[in-house]
């Protein structure tokens, strides 16, 4: 058996969205996987059952010369299941600095407090017409639990998304908005009608990096 390189990414969310989040990543990590491949066909995906266990396992294999292997594993836990594996570190969190073409999740479009309704409709459309240009979008918007800014930041850079889009109370007056870089920590205010482009141009130099 040879070196093998393993990451983990470990995931909080509410216990009531778990499945969605679960068949979110399931859905993506296999469009991934599948965009790299000389023969995406070669992917499939399944679940496991865990006997007198909670949560669940799904796993992404593919099918290699030799016979099928599973390359990744997305797992579902509980609290007791989390909090046995993590009790608790004083080590300095980290910047998970994919190179951005390898980067499953480019952007992350989250909002601010402020009028909740017309703020999600705002990061709807972000996250559609960023999606209708092969842009990965997280719909951080979507979460019921805010934090401050810099857990968010802190949340975001550990997954290794590109891009924070911050919209807020000022987005809708003036159509401002703030997209915060993860290699530099630089925020930048744009206008929501030039932040297709702005990120375009950053991932397209990118792939050349």
């Amino acid at each position: 058996i040879g070196e093998r390189t393993v990451a983990s990414l470990v995931w909080f969310i509410s216990p009531k969205s778990s499945g969605q989040w679960q068949d979110y990543w399931l859905r993506h990590r296999l469009q991934w996987w599948q965009k790299f491949a000389q023969s995406p066909s070669g992917f499939g995906c399944r679940e496991i059952e865990q006997e007198g266990q909670g949560g669940k396992i799904s796993v992404i294999q593919y099918e290699f010369p030799w016979g099928r292997e599973t390359i990744e594993t997305l797992c579902s836990m509980d609290d007791s299941a989390l909090l046995q594996m993590h009790s608790g570190s004083s080590t300095k969190l980290q910047v998970l600095k994919l190179h951005p073409t390898l980067a499953p999740i480019k952007v992350a479009v989250d909002m601010r407090k402020g009028p909740t309704g017309e703020l999600r409709l705002v990061c709807q459309g972000l996250s559609t017409e960023l999606r209708e240009h092969g842009v990965y979008v997280w719909p951080g918007y979507q979460e019921s639990l805010q934090g401050s800014l810099e857990q968010l930041y802190t949340k975001y850079d550990q997954m290794g998304v590109l891009f924070t889009v911050l919209v807020s109370e000022a987005t809708l007056e003036n159509g401002l908005l703030q997209a915060r870089s993860r290699d530099t920590a630089l925020k930048e205010t744009v206008h929501v009608s030039k932040l297709k482009d702005f990120l375009l141009t950053y991932i397209a130099a990118a792939t050349h990096l």
